[in-house]
């Protein structure tokens, strides 16, 4: 069984997918960000990483003869294409475009499935795919909920406060408004910055 590997390699993935998206969201909010260059240097590390994962994920199924149960396990078929689609096979194709990895809009969004098809695997893995106990019925208390949507605002909170007051990033980039009064658009120019300033 090799979860543990599983869990490891797309935690990979996922924490450069995190980069990315929590610096184009930095850039959008507070107008500091990583290096469009950095974010693509970064972006192309993932879909190695992901294609690395899927051959993994397939060639166990082989090796163990499960192969089949990719196709006649029913809904646990459906969640894991899903998880595979989603996660894995939308971000390998999108990534692997110079194009989209020097943009910041799709850096992000090829990120977001990143994500999410690494928290539809997690719960693939600790809620979806176990079978149910008959007679059992779990849903879960609004205190949970509470505490969950607790922490994830805490997060954001936390996350706003270090971007706005703090250098997050060793070098950054910030984004100012031209000051050519003869042109009528605002244009945008990155000027590098080092950290403290």
């Amino acid at each position: 069984m090799l979860l543990p590997v599983f869990f490891l390699v797309t935690s990979f993935a996922a924490g450069i997918a995190l980069v990315i998206a929590g610096s184009t969201i930095s850039y959008w909010l507070f107008g500091r960000s990583l290096k469009e260059k950095t974010i693509a240097k970064l972006g192309w590390f993932i879909p190695w990483i992901l294609a690395f994962y899927l051959v993994l994920k397939l060639g166990e199924l082989e090796i163990v003869s499960e192969i089949e149960l990719l196709f006649n396990s029913g809904n646990y078929s459906l969640l894991f294409w899903a998880e595979l689609v989603i996660g894995v096979v939308i971000p390998i194709l999108l990534l692997a475009r110079k194009q989209v990895r020097h943009s910041r809009l799709g850096s992000m969004i090829s990120s977001f499935f990143v994500i999410a098809g690494v928290i539809l695997n997690r719960f693939n893995a600790s809620w979806f795919a176990i079978k149910p106990i008959a007679g059992a019925t779990y849903a879960p208390h609004w205190m949970e909920l509470a505490i969950l949507f607790g922490v994830m605002s805490g997060v954001v909170l936390v996350y706003s406060l270090i971007a706005r007051y703090f250098p997050v990033y060793e070098e950054t980039t910030i984004v100012t408004l031209s000051d050519q009064p003869s042109t009528p658009k605002l244009n945008l120019r990155e000027a590098s910055v080092p950290a403290g300033d």
